[in-house]
């Protein structure tokens, strides 16, 4: 007589597709049948985020690659992804390549960035430099012209705003006749 099973057993059938697709996860994870279908049944109640209630094994979401990842990590790639419009496999992929840049051509596209950056700021330096010059030889005659030019723009402008608001409220309050 055989011993008594212990542990419960399942019979299942597969539809020769999803047989076929389990054979070829299971062998390009180094798994048996049995535990590549327990791993993805497993990971199906654990895999949850926007848009998705639990796991699709076959389906145009499959993550047939076996890759295991918190549910925080996962909602966080997929939030990205849904932001970019890719899918949460580019989003990894897209991780991946930028990490595996050498460090020196990060370096590179950095300094680059510096370097334009402190141009554009000697550039504005050398502006405000020249203005500062240009203000500091005027007259005192022409310095009150431009406290004065100064005032009305200030002044237009307070009214313009004014008159911004008077218009806003009319179209939105009409007068009506009665």
């Amino acid at each position: 007589m055989a011993p008594k099973q212990t542990d419960p057993q399942f019979k299942l059938r597969l539809t020769p597709e999803i047989k076929e697709a389990v054979e070829k996860a299971a062998a390009a994870n180094g798994r048996s049948m049995n535990a590549e279908i327990m791993f993805r049944l497993e990971y199906s109640f654990k895999l949850r985020f926007a848009g998705m209630d639990g796991y699709s094994f076959f389906g145009e979401r499959s993550y047939d690659d076996g890759l295991r990842m918190s549910d925080e990590l996962n909602a966080e790639l997929a939030n990205a992804a849904d932001a970019k419009g890719i899918s949460v496999r580019e989003e990894i992929e897209e991780r991946l390549w930028f990490s595996m840049k050498p460090q020196n051509q990060i370096n590179e596209r950095l300094a680059e960035h510096l370097l334009d950056v402190n141009l554009a700021l000697q550039q504005a330096q050398h502006e405000l430099h020249d203005a500062q010059r240009l203000l500091s030889n005027l007259s005192p005659a022409e310095k009150l012209i431009l406290e004065e030019r100064a005032e009305i723009m200030e002044s237009s402008a307070s009214k313009v705003e004014r008159q911004r608001a008077v218009v806003n409220l009319t179209e939105k309050s009409p007068i009506r006749n009665k």
